[in-house]
């Protein structure tokens, strides 16, 4: 049987001794697509004007329910309102974050890992003119206090 790289003590996703595991492992190499997307559906910052969070969740999201999973979240977790505060683990480009915000007026802060997604995740919300409600922080859920 093939032994997958992930069973190498070496391999990044093992947590090899020789890095610092995940943390330098590349989950997600694509960042310009979004800024392509943006600009092939006119969401430019030329125009000045906010982009409606549900209409960027179309192409910001990394999970595969989409919006169907917030409305889950939403449901799930009754109540939810502008005192509520959300912490969103893994949050990637911030399209849940977002539109969780957008939809239920709560506070999310944004905790993702991997620098340029962090980022980018910063500037959509920028753009969305959220960053009122959902703020962004870099960081590992295993290293905060």
């Amino acid at each position: 049987m093939a032994q997958s790289n992930t069973d190498d003590a070496s391999h990044p996703a093992a947590g090899g001794d020789d890095d610092d595991g995940i943390k330098t492992m590349k989950l997600y190499t694509n960042v310009e697509r979004i800024r392509n997307e943006l600009e092939v559906r006119g969401m430019t910052d030329d125009d000045g004007e906010p982009i409606d969070p549900i209409a960027l969740s179309e192409i910001d999201s990394m999970h595969y329910m989409g919006n169907a999973a917030v409305d889950e979240a939403i449901k799930a977790m009754d109540n939810l309102g502008p005192s509520s505060r959300i912490l969103d683990v893994g949050s990637g480009f911030g399209g849940p974050a977002r539109v969780l915000s957008a939809r239920t007026k709560c506070g999310v802060t944004a905790l993702e890992l991997q620098e340029d997604i962090h980022e980018m995740a910063e500037y959509l919300t920028k753009r969305c003119a959220r960053d009122d409600s959902v703020k962004h922080q870099r960081g590992d859920i295993l290293s905060l206090d």
